[in-house]
Formats: C-alpha cells, sequence, structure tokens
C-alpha cells in the first residue's frame, strides 16, 4: 500500500505552500479519490483500463493498448481535418501543439493535465459533488522529465515520441518497440487562455502501448511496473523530493466548504480559471454549492 497524507484544512495547506512553495520543481494534479489510476483521456477508452499490464500483440474484443496508437492515429488525422474550419491550424509538424489544442476542446489524448499551482489542483480537487474525497497528486519535476517548452524546448524528443501516431499507416505496424517508456513534462510553445491562467502544462508518456502509470513508474523507478498503486516511500516533511518524487495528498470530502470559500476569496474560480463564456457560465454552479448544507 502506498503511504498518504491528508490536509484537512486550508491553514495545513498554506503552512505546507509558505514552507515548501519556493524550494523545488513542483507540479500537481487534483481530481477525486474515486479515479484510483492516473489514466489519460485516450486511454479511458482501453477495453478494461484498470488492467495495467501490457497486453500481446493481436487485434479484438475492444481498445487495447497494443492497437492504441491506431486509434490515436484516427482522431488525430480526423482532427486535422476538421480543426481548421474552426481555428487556426498549428504547424502540421508541431505535435505537441496539435495536442494541446485537442485536449483544450475535449477530444481524448495522451495529454495529463497538471498545474504549477497547488491551489488549481486544490479547485480541481474539490469540484466534485460526489461523496468522495478529492486527491491531489504532486510531482518532483526538477531533473526527472524531458522538458519541452519556449526556454528549453526539446522539439526533437517529443516528435519522436509522437511521430508514430501522427504518420503511421493503418496498414503498417506502428514503429514504437524501440521507443523508452518515459513521462515527458509538456508546455506549449503557444499557451491558450486557459494554460495562462490555470499555469497548465501536461505530463505526457512516451509509448501509449503500456499505460500512463507503467510510463511513469519507469521514469521515476519508484513504484511497482503495473501494480497501479504509487509504492513510493514519503518524506516526513510531506513535499516530492528527487528520492522520493511523487506525494499524494488525501482532501476530505468534510473540508470542501472550507476549501472552496478560501479558494473564492482568492478568486480561484471556475471564471478565472476558465476565461471565456463557457467557464463563466459554469462558474453559475458555484453559486449554487454556497448554498448547499455541507
Amino acid at each position: 500500500m502506498s503511504k498518504e497524507y491528508t490536509l484537512s484544512s486550508v491553514k495545513e495547506i498554506l503552512e505546507l505552500v509558505e514552507k515548501f512553495g519556493m524550494s523545488a520543481d513542483f507540479v500537481y494534479r487534483g481530481q477525486k479519490s474515486s479515479h484510483e489510476h492516473l489514466t489519460t483521456s485516450l486511454e479511458r477508452h482501453i477495453d478494461n483500463p484498470t488492467d495495467l499490464k501490457y497486453r500481446p500483440e493481436g487485434f479484438g474484443g475492444g481498445v487495447e493498448y497494443n492497437n492504441l496508437h491506431y486509434v490515436e492515429h484516427e482522431i488525430i488525422k480526423k482532427f486535422q481535418q476538421g480543426a481548421q474550419h474552426y481555428c487556426k491550424a498549428p504547424d502540421k509538424l508541431d505535435y505537441i501543439q496539435w495536442l494541446a489544442l485537442m485536449q483544450h476542446h475535449g477530444a481524448p489524448t495522451r495529454l495529463l493535465d497538471v498545474t504549477r499551482s497547488l491551489f488549481v489542483a486544490l479547485y480541481f480537487a474539490v469540484l466534485h459533488d460526489d461523496d468522495v474525497d478529492g486527491v491531489i497528486y504532486s510531482f518532483f519535476a526538477l531533473e526527472w522529465f524531458y522538458r519541452y517548452d519556449s526556454l528549453e524546448p526539446t522539439f526533437t524528443k517529443a516528435n519522436q515520441f509522437l511521430k508514430p501516431s501522427f504518420e503511421i499507416s493503418p496498414k503498417q505496424p506502428a514503429p514504437i518497440k524501440d521507443l523508452p517508456l518515459r513521462v515527458i513534462n509538456v508546455k506549449p510553445l503557444q499557451l491558450n487562455r486557459r494554460q495562462i491562467a490555470q499555469q497548465g502544462e501536461f505530463l505526457m508518456p512516451s509509448r501509449i502501448d503500456h499505460s500512463f502509470e507503467e510510463n511513469l513508474s519507469t521514469t521515476f523507478g519508484s513504484y511497482k511496473l503495473g501494480s497501479g498503486e504509487l509504492d513510493v516511500e514519503y518524506s516526513d516533511y510531506k513535499m516530492p523530493n528527487p528520492k522520493n518524487p511523487i506525494v499524494k495528498f488525501i482532501i476530505p470530502r468534510k473540508s470542501f466548504s472550507e476549501i472552496r470559500l478560501v479558494l473564492t476569496h482568492m478568486n480561484i474560480t471556475g471564471a478565472a480559471l476558465f476565461p471565456d463564456l463557457d467557464g463563466f457560465s459554469k462558474s453559475m454552479h458555484e453559486i449554487a454549492k454556497k448554498w448547499k448544507v455541507s
């Protein structure tokens, strides 16, 4: 079993940020605890996404890990054919920008949303109304991930991982066997308004014939391959570090009302994080939530 920390109050969270907020390079992901695995929206189309073991070659039954490249290729091809009617299309060879555009508009991709802000991750951890806790995953990013951003582009490396899905022929096998299992920290060169507001970036697996968590485990070498459990040892000071690069925080459901109120006073709201008409409209739900009995 993985060791977990519970953050039961805003005070605990503020103390954590005050002590470690500027001391290292972290990225965060907030989600509800019923989503027990870290999975991408593309991976959730797998026939049995909780079976994180690599599948043998061969088709049949439904979407499987070993043919997910073909599914991704078809989605990308259809999106590229139609996107030009709705927006300015990215450069044909900027694969990361294409995936970021697809992710922004809700298409299934191999990208996993993360943020540089613990408070933005906290917003997404307490956003839901289900009777379950929230979860924040904190990753120590420094020196672990390949980088792809405007300051230190690894365009060649990122494109190497994505080229099979963008350029394969449906009649040919995807040339992916020689690629290493890695997770890349991705920040597109051109950010949309949501990414700017949310301090948003992505984590991207190099091999989608394996699960996201398998790619992550190989990158960090910190939990058992294919187990789906974050078998990491945590430091006493409750934040990721080079020895223990992943920390999982549980946000109890009973703390949601207090946390939501504080986040509203910090202007971390749907309207601020989604600066468009859709985000402003969704923020109206926050008014209703304030009237609910905890």
